[in-house]
């Protein structure tokens, strides 16, 4: 009997895809810090994305014919036990200098003869 009872579990939805936690935040759940809106609500991730859209009905059926174990990931939605439970941005200071002065530009004075290939 308690076989039976693991299989039956093993086949359920994951907890996390359950109707009352469609609209949960992940604040709600877990301990958070700085978490973006991206991550704190994750029943809206990717809302109106069809090439990304977890939802079957935005982008048609798909054929089981081609499914291979990588198609696997990203087939759930995300749900809160799945979003990261704290946010480090990179610094940007590289970039934002970058950005003040512009790439490196070579401007060398070329000195050299071209070489024919013919």
């Amino acid at each position: 009997m308690e076989s039976d009872d693991c299989v039956r579990m093993m086949q359920c939805e994951r907890p996390c895809m359950r109707a009352e936690d469609q609209d949960a935040k992940t604040s709600d759940v877990y301990k958070t810090e700085n978490l973006p809106f991206r991550f704190d609500h994750p029943s809206r991730w990717n809302e109106g994305n069809c090439v990304f859209n977890v939802k079957e009905s935005a982008c048609g059926s798909r054929s089981i014919l081609f499914r291979t174990t990588n198609s696997e990931y990203g087939s759930k939605p995300p749900c809160v036990h799945t979003m990261p439970h704290t946010y480090h941005p990179r610094n940007h200071k590289y970039w934002e200098h970058l950005a003040r002065v512009g790439m490196h530009r070579n401007r060398g004075f070329n000195t050299a003869l071209d070489r024919s290939r013919v």
